[in-house]
């Protein structure tokens, strides 16, 4: 974390944000309304999805703070390739964290894939959604355990939902289409029964779509 914000300020993001939905929300209903006179077009659902989840990135790089949580529902079963690139980052990677393995995979993984909201039939093999992101994370993270040969670590590809300031951000934008309505990213368990979540795709979007502070 290169700079924290104080707490008052991410607030305010946080209000911003929500206040954001409402009134694309109302403006998206408009035309519904004949009282209204003249429909107006409503807004692009991918203008109310880069707003959205910008706040969430921006908020979920500031965690510590406890303001975004990825809330687990159930394991996914997933496939994913792990490119030689980071096949190669991680195979030179040493250490007997597996904590330390995950954050080393989300960068690489996060470095690697371009967030994008194409179906999966025109997506190259660099683009990805939250789907996308968590099966490589997946697949890199276990990689790395293995090779470092750390022991009593569960890692799982998992789908949930994400809450910032204890509002369900997917229930929110699911009503703009089932792109929005759940979100995946990656759980480890250790043997004490502690669990640690990864999320290269926020990590991503924090990082490309906002200013990177």
């Amino acid at each position: 974390m290169d700079i924290l914000l104080e707490l008052p300020l991410l607030n305010a993001l946080g209000v911003a944000g929500v206040l954001v939905l409402a009134l694309v929300r109302l403006w998206h209903n408009r035309g519904d309304n004949p009282s209204h006179g003249t429909a107006r077009a409503p807004l692009s659902k991918w203008m109310v999805a880069y707003v959205a989840l910008s706040v969430i990135g921006y908020a979920f790089t500031f965690k510590a703070l406890n303001d975004v949580r990825l809330v687990p529902e159930r394991v996914v079963t997933s496939s994913s390739p792990l490119p030689d690139e980071i096949r190669n980052e991680i195979t030179s990677y040493y250490t007997d964290n597996a904590s330390d393995v995950a954050s080393y995979a989300e960068g690489n993984v996060r470095s690697y894939l371009t967030f994008s909201f194409k179906p999966a039939s025109k997506r190259k093999p660099t683009e990805g959604n939250c789907v996308g992101y968590a099966a490589m994370l997946n697949k890199a993270i276990r990689y790395g355990i293995s090779r470092n040969d750390i022991k009593g670590i569960r890692c799982e590809h998992v789908r949930g939902t994400v809450t910032i300031w204890g509002v369900d951000i997917c229930k929110i934008l699911g009503i703009f289409g089932p792109f929005f309505k759940d979100h995946d990213f990656v759980r480890i368990t250790f043997a004490d029964g502690r669990t640690e979540v990864y999320d290269a795709s926020l990590r991503y979007i924090k990082h490309h779509w906002l200013m990177d502070f």
